[in-house]
């Protein structure tokens, strides 16, 4: 076996391959390996690094995308891992644009088994030892999906659950969608809004006609229902005296009031009363001024 140094001058001599380390200058790189004495890497091997601290350690030649530290590729020269000087790393892809990039010709993707704990990914912000946001499937907790902060078991900030169900800022939804920690707001399969700030309500199956609106029976259940008319305060024109009038329909007096004091009122049972929320007469006129009462011209 022949040994070539740094300086590319060659010493010739027959040398015995058992426990001695090889050193060969390739393209102006070094590979040192350990061998044992069938030949196997025994120790540390190293590539372009003549002092490896790993058992496989490469050293590029560069620091840019024109060269690359590690090229892995199939029978037909097609690159399967590409490692660039640059610190990006292209899966089937020799021109990464970012630290990682996968690129599949066929069906591809991702899969993340941890059979030893919950198969997740974190996001850390620069050298922080705490993930800003984790996600990934909690199986001690029916195997939903979760985002947190921190830690998917105990900063949960949204869930899907097995049935498709979403939680945002709780893992246990009861609907289709339920946003908050008691559920305040819900949307059912439907797509009904079933909770609204922690009311029930129930929706009708069709649009109302035009100028409908929705009235509620005091339940949550939500029905079309025709807008009542209303009294113009610039005047009204096609009035029917037998069902339009200014007044109540119920056994509540109706009241006349100029600068948010009243002045008239009539009870509920008949009597009109100025001056005077008690008329005791058909007609009672009162006054706290002594030169009160009714002028007649």
């Amino acid at each position: 076996m022949s040994e070539i140094d740094s300086n590319s001058k060659q010493k010739l001599g027959t040398m015995n391959v058992r426990n001695l380390y090889r050193y060969v200058l390739v393209l102006g790189c070094f590979i040192v390996c350990g061998l044992t004495s069938k030949g196997q890497v025994c120790e540390n091997c190293g590539i372009g690094q003549p002092t490896p601290g790993s058992k496989l350690e490469i050293k590029g030649c560069g620091v840019d995308s024109s060269t690359s530290s590690l090229n892995v590729t199939d029978s037909n020269g097609t690159s399967i891992l590409y490692v660039q000087d640059n610190k990006r790393v292209g899966i089937n892809n020799k021109n990464p644009r970012t630290t990682l990039q996968i690129q599949s010709d066929s069906t591809g993707g991702i899969n993340l088994n941890n059979i030893k704990g919950d198969p997740r990914i974190g996001y850390y912000l620069n050298s922080n030892s705490t993930a800003s946001f984790t996600m990934g499937v909690d199986s001690a907790d029916g195997k939903k999906f979760k985002i947190g902060t921190t830690t998917l078991e105990t900063s949960t900030r949204l869930t899907i659950d097995n049935a498709g169900k979403v939680g945002i800022g709780l893992s246990t939804p009861s609907s289709l969608l339920s946003i908050g920690s008691s559920e305040p707001f819900q949307v059912n399969s439907s797509g009904d809004v079933i909770k609204l700030k922690g009311v029930a309500y129930a929706w009708p199956a069709t649009q109302g006609v035009a100028s409908t609106l929705l009235t509620n029976d005091g339940a949550g259940n939500l029905t079309w229902g025709v807008a009542p008319s209303s009294w113009g305060l610039t005047g009204n024109a096609s009035t029917n005296p037998s069902t339009d009038f200014v007044g109540t329909t119920d056994a509540v007096d109706w009241v006349v009031r100029t600068n948010n004091a009243e002045r008239v009122r009539v009870l509920s049972t008949g009597e009109v009363g100025i001056g005077t929320a008690t008329a005791s007469t058909t007609l009672d006129v009162e006054t706290a001024l002594g030169d009160g009462g009714i002028d007649i011209n």
